[in-house]
């Protein structure tokens, strides 16, 4: 599917896809002053300054992702499999999902509206099984209420938003074919079908979209209908990407989006690993899995193949690279690291064309590079959390037997 609707908000002028990636891995290889240090007892003290973007760490075709253990991975989808029809009813049905906080009389006034347009915005897509799974079930209530000789129309579109834009399309393509429910973005045959959109971006740069109304005012839906139709979005941030962040930075991050993004009867649904058992963690992420060896040195290797020059050569990715873990129990996560077995030394260019500058950068034999931090946040903290970023909780569905919950979030009344 050449012609796949996939848009890149990252391009500025002069900058093309995977440029403002790339400045992000030169920021971390160059490093800082500050020298960090955790300590894990039984184990020998990691130093390091230096950093590998997450997202650079993705599978390549020849490892096995199924081999690599996420803790809430399962989970997660298992939750969408089995109250996926009631996150649904909540997205898509006629009742405002933030109405259940409100009087009575203000939730019958917000029944039965008008023709519906849901745009489901997925931050971080990955795999898209678990927002597929989602979908599935938006577009059964879709046709269960349409059974009801319901005289409002309900459209959706996902918008799936990653940092990596060949391996996006290609997720894209895999999910559209064979899938009669979606549709490519670029194509007419629309009518009954959920919309697929690619969106090739960070976090922030989704923001900043989103903020403006990006996504929303763009779509079929509302060049056609205008103020006709309610707009409605949903923004998914699953896989317990919270827990990559201290608490104080996610509930920044969130506000973020409770006081510029969420409109009325917008929502958010997010997935949070509560796991705080030492072992089950370390053993998720040991450093003696094969799968998970390759994972992280398929990652170094990505980051010399956008670096490229020298950078490809000496960051292949080879024998040369360790994984190492480890527990921080004075924060309370959980540490992850590539270590090089021998010196390392490239030149590297400017990104910018404009620009004909190099720099350095130096790896010492040993030197230990961050390349991902799992905070394992308790129940109530990331509650507080929810709150202190303008959020409330609207429903909150975990498995039996699971450190995995997802919160549906909608904005606090009076922000």
């Amino acid at each position: 599917m050449d012609s796949i609707d996939v848009i890149d908000i990252r391009n500025t002028s002069c900058v093309l896809p995977e440029e403002s990636l790339r400045d992000e891995i030169v920021h971390g290889l160059a490093g800082n002053a500050v020298i960090h240090a955790v300590c894990e007892e039984g184990f020998p003290i990691v130093q390091w300054k230096k950093s590998i973007p997450t997202g650079q760490f993705l599978p390549s075709e020849d490892i096995c992702f199924e081999g690599l253990t996420f803790l809430v991975q399962s989970d997660e989808l298992a939750i969408l499999d089995k109250y996926g029809w009631e996150i649904a009813t909540l997205l898509a049905g006629p009742t405002n999902p933030v109405a259940t906080l409100t009087s009575p009389q203000e939730r019958l006034e917000e029944d039965n509206p008008g023709d519906l347009h849901l745009t489901v915005v997925d931050l971080g897509a990955g795999r898209l099984d678990k927002a597929e799974c989602l979908l599935r079930s938006i577009d059964k209530e879709t046709c269960r209420l349409g059974g009801l000789n319901r005289p409002a129309k309900i459209s959706t579109t996902y918008c799936a938003v990653d940092i990596q834009y060949q391996e996006l399309r290609a997720r894209l393509c895999d999910l559209l074919r064979g899938n009669p429910i979606f549709s490519n973005g670029c194509h007419e045959d629309r009518e009954g079908k959920i919309i697929v959109r690619g969106v090739c971006g960070s976090y922030l740069d989704s923001l900043d979209l989103l903020q403006n109304d990006g996504l929303t005012r763009d779509t079929l839906a509302f060049n056609n209908g205008q103020e006709k139709i309610m707009q409605r979005k949903c923004i998914l941030w699953l896989g317990s990407s919270l827990t990559n962040m201290s608490l104080p930075q996610a509930s920044i991050f969130l506000g973020r989006f409770a006081t510029g993004v969420l409109r009325a009867g917008d929502t958010l649904l997010v997935g949070v690993d509560h796991c705080r058992d030492i072992k089950k963690v370390k053993a998720a992420y040991s450093e003696e899995s094969d799968c998970w060896r390759a994972y992280v040195r398929n990652g170094v290797k990505n980051a010399g193949a956008i670096l490229g020059g020298d950078a490809a050569a000496k960051m292949n990715g080879g024998s040369n690279w360790d994984y190492v873990t480890r527990w921080d129990t004075v924060n309370g996560r959980h540490m992850r690291f590539v270590r090089s077995r021998t010196r390392v030394s490239f030149e590297i260019s400017s990104s910018s064309p404009c620009d004909r500058a190099t720099a350095t950068v130096e790896m010492e034999e040993g030197e230990y590079i961050l390349i991902a931090q799992s905070y394992k946040h308790s129940l109530a903290n990331v509650e507080r959390c929810f709150q202190e970023a303008g959020l409330d909780i609207l429903k909150r569905w975990t498995k039996d037997q699971s450190d995995c919950s997802l919160y549906l979030l909608g904005k606090e009344r009076g922000i």
